[in-house]
């Protein structure tokens, strides 16, 4: 699959479903055998989903598409996010690129659903200092962050560098840890980190992650009566 190729299927998808690209990178490596890239989405307020991918020509990786609402794709081919669906390069990978891109981004909008959701339900939780500082010195026990970092965490929370945050509520104490996870050099070490600390915050707050069905829904089909026609009589036979 040439690059552009691999590239331009889902931004055809993406743009056959109305959704538009504020964002895009491609880089290649070795001698442009290998290919990345990373789409962001345009998305609404505080969350923007992203749809990256690579490519190989020399054959050293699958074709790939990833989702999530953050992604990490470096030139040696690393990569960190929510999730992965892959192609290996043979026979009839060109037929099964459509059907691997609409996958992917079914995906990708199926948990920018549930994403949005998340958002506006924390926003609606306030939490005075006394819970805060709980859910800290808990995050702290699971290992989310190191107790140096506890300090700077608070700070957060009483003084936030972006006046959207000033609420005291589960989205603003959900964006001090996501600040801090800012200074984190290794792609893995984000999203788990991350991944903990949704779960620790769905559990805190009572989010009911929701079952999305992006499913299109089917055509209805038309019932057409049929009336039933008289048969004629046959003609009389002459004497």
């Amino acid at each position: 699959i040439p690059h552009f190729n691999a590239i331009t299927s889902v931004l055809d998808n993406l743009n056959n479903r109305k959704l538009e690209v504020s964002d895009l990178e491609v880089g290649t490596s070795h001698n442009d055998q290998r290919c990345f890239w990373l789409a962001k989405l345009k998305g609404e307020g505080d969350y923007a989903p992203f749809i990256g991918g690579r490519n190989a020509h020399d054959r050293s990786v699958s074709l790939a598409l990833y989702g999530g609402a953050s992604i990490f794709i470096c030139s040696n081919m690393m990569v960190s996010a929510k999730f992965t669906d892959a192609r290996k390069h043979t026979n009839g990978i060109g037929d099964d690129l459509a059907e691997l891109v609409n996958k992917s981004l079914d995906r990708v909008l199926r948990e920018n659903v549930v994403n949005r959701k998340r958002i506006d339900y924390y926003k609606k939780q306030a939490l005075g200092n006394k819970d805060a500082y709980f859910f800290m010195v808990d995050a702290m026990k699971r290992e989310i962050l190191g107790p140096s970092k506890i300090k700077y965490l608070v700070e957060q929370w009483e003084k936030p560098l972006h006046e959207e945050f000033a609420p005291k509520n589960a989205w603003s104490l959900h964006n001090c840890f996501t600040e801090i996870f800012k200074d984190l050099h290794s792609a893995d070490l984000v999203y788990h980190r991350n991944t903990v600390l949704n779960e620790m915050m769905d559990d805190f707050t009572g989010f009911d992650k929701p079952i999305i069905d992006i499913t299109p829904p089917k055509k209805e089909e038309k019932v057409v009566e049929v009336k039933p026609v008289k048969a004629k009589p046959s003609p009389k036979p002459k004497a």
